[in-house]
């Protein structure tokens, strides 16, 4: 978020690169921790990734929902009109069969919308949750929802912090969590279970998001680590969950996302803020 205020010291503008003194008034971005000039701000550079280049969590999603379900709700009342006037000819045509066979057949109505239509709505509301829980942490610079060139796909969310990039991929999914291990005695085939169902195909999807984010970096960024998240939203974790990690993906539910994305293990230390415009401009926002 934005905030109007005096700055305290002297600082640079993230938008134009000028020196902003002491006591002028700007604009703090929290999420990029960067100020803004007021000309930079109130007409943001499209280059630039200020608050507007941060995306907006589920928008495709969202988007994409609303568009299958404006086709549903308009395939259903083509159907309805057709249904209407075929009765009324059908009885015109032929008075006795037409009234019995208007009265025999069901008339179409508007139901509830297919799973394949809401599974778009439960998704963005699972990105939602992720960008929720993320908004409050210090330190760190999210990218929500951002389009891959040359293809339809896109990337949920990326954080950048001082000790790599993580690209997390939200999924709303019921149920209990579970690993199971379907390899044999000589071998381990450790596979990720949600409500019963083989989810491990996720784990495999991320290692794509992870080559899109290492390729979007220029090669001064090239040694910052790319970790792969698979954030769980709505599942069941045992009484005392830990982070699932499958083939070198993290699989965690939202309440523990603002600690994996801050903590410093491998003693990496980067400038999180100029990774972060290097990739808002290579992925732009997706919805």
């Amino acid at each position: 978020m934005a905030k109007l205020m005096k700055i305290r010291r002297d600082d640079v503008c993230g938008g134009c690169a000028t020196t902003i003194v002491a006591g002028t008034s700007a604009y703090w971005l929290r999420d990029s921790r960067q100020v803004w000039c007021l000309p930079c701000h109130e007409t943001p550079d499209a280059t630039a990734p200020p608050e507007e280049q941060a995306g907006t969590a589920g928008a495709s999603a969202l988007a994409e929902y609303h568009r299958r379900s404006e086709r549903e709700l308009a395939r259903t009342e083509k159907a309805i009109k057709a249904d209407a006037e075929w009765r009324d000819q059908v009885v015109a045509d032929r008075p006795v069969l037409g009234w019995v066979a208007r009265a025999t057949t069901p008339k179409p109505t508007t139901g509830p919308e297919s799973q394949a239509t809401r599974a778009w709505k439960v998704g963005a509301e699972g990105e939602q949750r992720v960008a929720e829980v993320l908004a409050d942490v210090d330190g760190i610079t999210i990218l929500h929802d951002r389009a891959v060139p040359g293809s339809k796909a896109n990337i949920d969310h990326i954080v950048v912090g001082h000790a790599g990039i993580y690209v997390i991929d939200a999924k709303k999914y019921k149920g209990r969590i579970e690993v199971r291990d379907k390899g044999g005695l000589l071998s381990s085939d450790r596979r990720l279970y949600v409500a019963g169902r083989d989810r491990t195909k996720l784990v495999e999807a991320m290692r794509w998001q992870i080559d899109v984010v290492e390729n979007a970096l220029p090669p001064s960024f090239a040694h910052v680590p790319v970790i792969g998240v698979l954030c769980l939203v709505a599942a069941e974790w045992s009484l005392i969950p830990r982070p699932i990690v499958l083939d070198g993906v993290t699989a965690l539910w939202p309440g523990r996302l603002p600690k994996f994305v801050t903590t410093n293990t491998d003693g990496v230390w980067m400038d999180g803020e100029a990774v972060g415009q290097s990739l808002a401009a290579a992925l732009p926002p997706a919805g």
